[in-house]
């Protein structure tokens, strides 16, 4: 986080290490409130984030810092509320309303609506963007056999699915994909129950 910030010109005031689990983060939150930051980025992820960012609200950094979540978990926002995340910065996935950019996603969430009833999150995205690189290598291989499989997944040829083109890079088996920036939207805003964000900017990919 500092090697790209600290690039920008800020300055990181507090460094905040919370244990794992935590109930009670005021303490920590107090050592934030008083740091005279001008952002509070939350790494906390799953009931930790959600239990951090409630009390983060209860404390009035919100109306103080700007919050960021690198990070936003699938079930985030159901559990802190849009009065919460309005105005909050963070990157997923992927989010259904991409549907208005890439075409192939258009078609996973008419679909997925079609068969379960409810909208895709970015995990069913997760499962299916992997399930669908996999199969690819697979015809590509001619085989199951995973070292064959990895192997055709190293040679990192582009597979158009719901975020564009994806691969794999050799080096480090990362996947090389654009990531969708969000920003929550106000209570007055939402469309439906889960339209909790604005999809701001996709962020390419870099090799």
């Amino acid at each position: 986080m500092r090697a790209v910030t600290e690039k920008l010109g800020w300055t990181t005031v507090a460094d905040v290490v919370a244990p794992f689990p935590t109930s009670d983060y005021s303490s920590l939150l107090t050592n934030i409130a008083n740091s005279n930051a001008d952002v509070f980025i939350n790494i906390e992820f799953g009931n930790d984030g959600i239990s951090s960012t409630k009390q983060a609200a209860q404390f009035g950094i919100m109306k103080k810092m700007q919050l960021v979540i690198p990070n936003i978990s699938t079930y985030l926002p159901d559990g802190l509320g849009a009065e919460i995340m309005q105005g909050v910065y963070g990157t997923q996935d992927w989010y259904y309303k991409l549907e208005d950019r890439y075409p192939l996603s258009k078609i996973f969430v008419e679909d997925f609506v079609k068969r379960w009833k409810i909208r895709p999150r970015w995990t069913a995205h997760i499962a299916y963007a992997q399930t669908a690189i996999w199969a690819d290598a697979v015809v590509r291989a001619k085989t199951f056999d995973p070292v064959a499989v990895i192997k055709t997944l190293e040679e990192g040829r582009p597979l158009e699915l719901m975020l564009g083109p994806v691969y794999y890079r050799a080096g480090d088996h990362q996947q090389v994909r654009p990531c969708p920036v969000l920003r929550g939207k106000k209570p007055s805003e939402m469309k439906a129950k889960d339209d909790f964000f604005d999809v701001i900017e996709v962020v390419p990919a870099r090799k």
